[in-house]
């Protein structure tokens, strides 16, 4: 039976140019969209600010946060952004944050009674935190970030704050002494369950000072 070795030769130097092609398609575009593809891997389709993406990316490949979920807080946006132990994101939700504007709790007080705190002593610290779950004084369940300072997350369902949490101003959401205020759905159904077996860390972000100069990211980070 005849056989056509032209034919097939052509069609295997065709297969193999493809191939070529598509192999460099596929290289180039996984080069030039790797950081892309890496940062998607942690906020699949949440948007932040660079900041944010920043201090995710240094948590994660500096091993920070110990193998443990975290949470971060964007003070000037008002939200708050709730990742599991490798950097994935769960979700991302509005955040109560105090009414001042600062970065450090003011000595003392935590120990004040509520109506004895001033305005301007109403700030939510930034900084690193070993966060875990407890109860307030109240009974009610909370994740305490800072106990010295009474510093925590609190599920809220009173009606004026989940209004100022619906709001799409930031400053309608500094609206707290200094805790961090979530709606209670949001407390329960994603921030709860994460501490509910050991503690996790609480990143909250300076808003009078560069992130990068606060957390000390290395230098090929700004933020």
């Amino acid at each position: 039976m005849p056989q056509n070795h032209g034919n097939c030769s052509y069609i295997r130097i065709s297969r193999y140019i493809i191939t070529i092609i598509l192999l460099f398609v596929f290289f180039t575009e996984g080069y030039t969209n790797n950081e892309e593809i890496h940062d998607k891997t942690f906020f699949a389709s949440e948007e932040a600010d660079v900041s944010v993406h920043d201090v995710v990316e240094w948590i994660v490949s500096s091993g920070d946060n110990k193998e443990m979920p975290f949470l971060i807080i964007d003070k000037k946006q008002a939200k708050i952004y709730v990742f599991m132990k490798e950097g994935l994101i769960l979700a991302a939700a509005p955040a109560l944050i105090g009414q001042a504007i600062g970065d450090y709790s003011f000595p003392g007080v935590g120990d004040k009674k509520l109506s004895d705190i001033k305005p301007n002593e109403r700030t939510t610290p930034a900084g690193k935190f070993l966060a875990k779950r407890g109860l307030n004084a109240d009974g009610t369940e909370v994740i305490w970030i800072d106990f010295d300072a009474a510093i925590a997350i609190h599920p809220s369902d009173n009606p004026k704050r989940l209004q100022h949490l619906r709001s799409r101003s930031s400053k309608d959401k500094r609206s707290t002494l200094g805790c961090i205020n979530v709606t209670k759905e949001f407390y329960m159904k994603v921030i709860s369950p994460l501490f509910a077996h050991g503690n996790g860390f609480v990143y909250i972000l300076p808003e009078t000072m560069p992130v990068n100069d606060f957390f000390k990211l290395p230098s090929n980070q700004n933020g």
